[in-house]
């Protein structure tokens, strides 16, 4: 009778906090103003990314060195369709 007194005791102790509880925060934080994007006469702007600018040829790009990638693919799929990959040192990222 005592083991199991002393196990439900212990059990309650195991129902604490997990790593999961808490605040989370966001890195890199999620941008407080509107995003624009443009694509215009074959050349992808967007202000989110340090305000990129790359050809839309489907080729890769190097970016501003110190973002999270270092290259920027933009395709055109058609009228209402953009591809975009970002690579860092070769691999991609998205």
């Amino acid at each position: 009778m005592k083991a199991l007194l002393i196990l439900l005791l212990l059990a309650n102790g195991a129902l604490g906090q997990s790593p999961f509880d808490g605040t989370w925060v966001l890195d890199p934080p999620i941008p407080q103003k509107p995003i624009e994007y443009s694509l215009a006469e074959g050349v992808f702007h967007s202000s989110d990314w340090a305000d990129v600018e790359v050809a839309a040829d489907g080729l890769d790009h190097k970016v501003m060195e110190g973002d999270y990638w270092d290259t920027l693919n933009v395709r055109v799929v058609d009228a209402r369709t953009v591809q975009i990959v970002a690579k860092k040192a070769g691999k991609t990222l998205f």
